[in-house]
């Protein structure tokens, strides 16, 4: 019968911890800091100027035409839009994407312009 060797045993043990710790989900020199929300927030706010193409405070959206031209839809999320017709000039913050199939945009003041 052949003697046992711990050579190879060890050295598979010591290749799986190796491995392991390879795979950990914790970066090195402790966790990151994860952003604030206010922060975040901050970072998504857009703004753009335009002419007020639709406002139905009732069902809560507005379309806007940019100065590019292209027609932009946002949701009012409450934003007093009270004294604002079409064809008013106006600047908007708003956060999300107010173009494409469905819009998410969401108007986070709005400011009429002359």
């Amino acid at each position: 019968m052949r003697p046992f060797s711990y050579l190879p045993a060890a050295a598979c043990c010591l290749l799986l911890a190796f491995s392991l710790s390879a795979c950990s989900g914790a970066p090195a020199g402790g966790s990151a800091p994860s952003p604030s929300p206010t922060a975040s927030a901050e970072a998504a706010a857009k703004e753009m100027e335009g002419t007020v193409n639709r406002l139905d405070a009732e069902l809560d959206y507005l379309v806007l035409v940019g100065e590019d031209g292209v027609y932009y839809q946002f949701s009012l999320n409450g934003a007093d839009v009270s004294g604002l017709e079409p064809g008013d000039g106006v600047a908007v913050t708003y956060e999300g994407e107010p173009t494409g199939d469905e819009p998410d945009a969401k108007l986070l003041s709005i400011e009429k312009k002359g």
